[in-house]
């Protein structure tokens, strides 16, 4: 197994702890979503731990689907290390077939920018962003999966238990 392989194996064994803890999230914190202003502005300890623990988990699950996945399936599938430009690696992993559109994920870059500052957003916006990333959760775990498949598929990792 080449150095390569290796990463990106290690990359969906990393993606599939990060997917259950997101999938956790998705499931057992549904009845604090979706989220009213009032909501975002409250201080009640459990929506607080629960909206802390999404946000986490969704951060997390979509840096390393773009810092990590991408970039290390990129590079199995053309044989080159070089790191494209986000533009560029959206286009090439779609036309590949690994992710479905490209405006997905540019939408989704947004929201992750907006989370990163969702401190200073009023209670109304704060919210909707919130609410934006959590509708996209869902599609952020089908990604995942999605990109393992094609990985199997095409013989750059060899199957693995899930």
């Amino acid at each position: 197994m080449s150095a390569r392989d290796d990463r990106l194996r290690q990359t969906f064994d990393a993606l599939a702890a990060i997917g259950t803890r997101l999938a956790l999230s998705v499931r057992d914190d549904a009845n604090w979503f979706p989220v009213t202003s009032e909501g975002a502005a409250s201080n009640e300890p459990d929506m607080m731990k629960a909206i802390d623990a999404f946000l986490q988990r969704f951060t997390q699950a979509r840096d390393h689907v773009l810092r990590k996945l991408f970039p290390r399936l990129q590079a199995a599938i053309s044989g080159d290390d070089e790191l494209l430009p986000v533009r560029e690696l959206f286009e090439n992993l779609h036309r590949a077939g690994v992710i479905e559109t490209v405006s997905e994920w540019r939408e989704l870059l947004e929201v992750r920018n907006r989370l990163t500052h969702e401190y200073a957003m009023d209670a109304i916006e704060r919210a909707a962003t919130l609410n934006d990333a959590w509708s996209r959760a869902p599609a952020l775990l089908t990604q995942i999966e999605r990109a393992r498949l094609y990985a199997e598929h095409h013989k750059l990792i060899e199957g693995f238990g899930r």
